[in-house]
């Protein structure tokens, strides 16, 4: 019964406990929330910034400039940033994915300019009548936007002197950069830079030409035959000295043009003589292949020469360097026409050469198997030529075997035999034999006709006549009185003449009849008979 009541006791206790402590445990879980809620806003509600200024020039923005606080991992940009020109003043909305929540935010983009333009300035140099240029005291300005250049407080230029210049450099978001370059009054430039291979001049130092002769022509030589260095030279004009420092530098990289080259598989190495067409420099300078060769490997390579002078100016030029197989045969010269007469030596190796890009000069073989010397003709003797990798070229040489008059009645007695034996055979075998074309016949016009078978009206009344006197006739070439055109007069028999012309297509035509057909051109009737 005790430990019952004990019980009860105890409960009461605990129940009077809490009646009069309530506040305690409510005030922690007060004090709980709030902190929630203040961890939500810190970092959920306002972990984005509202506003994100980006110096103009920019190349992009990145989802963490967008943060307050903490970044949160996988979130992102969702604006195109193709749509931002950085290179503009302006706001852009940039929407703002928060880690892998579906819920964005959006931020403004501002872009600024706030820097200063990047000027480099420069001392001018001027006589009294100097004017002054803004230009001329800024050797360069680097801004994304654009510049406005002017010069504070000009001073008046009354006498020789240095006069310090302020010049501002401002752009358009009003950032500026002030310099104070000097502007050096004088009648010599103070200084004068001189590139090395060019030479002085005193029109180069003096600023007024009335004055040129201040300047002795020795000081002038003195620099032309001086290297790179520093020189002075001193000028008095008006009672006063002035005196101009000369430096002389050398700033250019020598001149270099290079050549494409190629080479054969098996080629061990290439001087680099071979790629330069030209060089040249003002100073020393040295060259080297910077490019590693690929010997052996078949293909075209970009090859680039290093040309560096001894003050370290340098020139990289690029060329091609092929590496090819032996695929090309040698070239045989020297072929020209012989001729001889029959029956005569020859020697088929005059003048004759064989050359290939690789060996160079090679073995020429010959077969002059087709080449008969003992009868007239035209011949051809085959030359042959081959490098060590087994390129061959055959080239031909023409051999003509000058014919002599037994030639010329041979073959006459061989075509007299083959026709019939009046004159309308003969006729007939010149007329469907031989093509007309201008050629006299060269030098022997019977030859001519019997080996090309074509010729004027000179070779056609040759033929006609050897051929009708080979069958006995009496035939005789006759020509018009300015020699314009040949044919046959011809003894039919009984002394009956008549004419015959193959070029005319003309067969034993009366003069009459010859004279029409020659349109009037006469020959000279006293030296041939008449033909009535």
């Amino acid at each position: 019964m005790q430990k019952k009541e004990l019980k009860i006791e105890k409960r009461k206790k605990q129940k009077n406990w809490i009646r009069k402590y309530w506040y305690i445990p409510f005030t922690i879980f007060c004090f709980l929330l709030g902190i929630f809620f203040l961890y939500f806003y810190l970092f959920w509600i306002d972990i984005i910034r509202k506003d994100v200024y980006l110096e103009l020039g920019a190349k992009e923005i990145t989802v963490e400039q967008f943060f307050q606080r903490n970044f949160i991992s996988h979130s992102k940009i969702l604006t195109d940033q193709k749509e931002i020109d950085f290179t503009k003043l302006g706001t852009y909305p940039i929407e703002i994915q928060i880690g892998n929540r579906s819920k964005t935010k959006i931020s403004t983009l501002h872009i600024v300019d706030t820097t200063s333009p990047k000027v480099v300035f420069q001392d001018a140099y001027g006589y009294l009548n100097y004017e002054l240029d803004k230009d001329d005291f800024i050797q360069s300005i680097e801004d994304y936007q654009e510049t406005e250049v002017r010069i504070k407080n000009p001073p008046e230029i009354q006498e020789f002197g240095d006069y310090e210049i302020e010049v501002v450099v401002e752009d358009r978001s009003k950032n500026q950069t002030i310099g104070h370059p000097v502007l050096h009054i004088g009648a010599l430039k103070s200084e004068y830079h001189l590139e090395l291979g060019t030479k002085l001049k005193k029109t180069d130092l003096i600023y007024n030409e009335e004055d040129i002769d201040a300047i002795r022509d020795e000081q002038i030589q003195k620099i032309n035959d001086s290297g790179v260095g520093e020189y002075q030279i001193e000028a008095e004009i008006d009672r006063k000295t002035f005196t101009s420092k000369i430096i002389v530098e050398d700033t250019l990289p020598p001149e270099l043009k290079l050549k494409n080259v190629s080479i054969y598989d098996d080629t061990k190495e290439i001087e680099m003589k071979n790629f330069i067409a030209s060089s040249k420099d003002a100073s020393e300078y040295e060259m080297k292949i910077i490019t590693e060769i690929p010997y052996g490997k078949l293909g075209k390579y970009d090859i680039w020469i290093e040309a560096i002078d001894i003050y370290g100016n340098k020139k990289e030029e690029k060329t091609s360097l092929t590496i090819q197989k032996d695929k090309k045969a040698p070239s045989i010269s020297g072929l020209s026409t012989i001729t001889i007469a029959k029956n005569q030596s020859i020697n088929y190796y005059s003048g004759v050469k064989a050359y290939d890009d690789k060996d160079g000069t090679v073995e020429v073989s010959v077969n002059s198997n087709a080449v008969n010397r003992s009868v007239a003709g035209t011949y051809y003797a085959t030359y042959t030529a081959s490098d060590k990798a087994g390129n061959k070229s055959t080239a031909k040489r023409k051999i003509i075997v000058k014919h002599d008059q037994s030639d010329v009645d041979q073959k006459i007695k061989e075509i007299s035999g083959s026709i019939g034996s009046s004159i309308a055979d003969v006729y007939q075998y010149v007329k469907s034999h031989v093509r007309y074309n201008t050629s006299w016949g060269e030098d022997d016009p019977l030859w001519y006709v019997l080996t090309n078978w074509k010729g004027n009206c000179y070779v056609q009344a040759s033929f006609v006549k050897r051929l009708l006197n080979e069958k006995g006739y009496d035939a005789r070439l006759i020509w018009v009185t300015d020699k314009t055109h040949y044919w046959v007069i011809v003894n039919t028999g009984n002394d009956v003449w008549r004419h015959v012309d193959t070029a005319y297509s003309m067969l034993l035509a009366t003069d009459e009849e010859r004279y029409a057909n020659v349109k009037g051109r006469d020959w000279d009737r006293t030296n041939w008979p008449a033909a009535n």
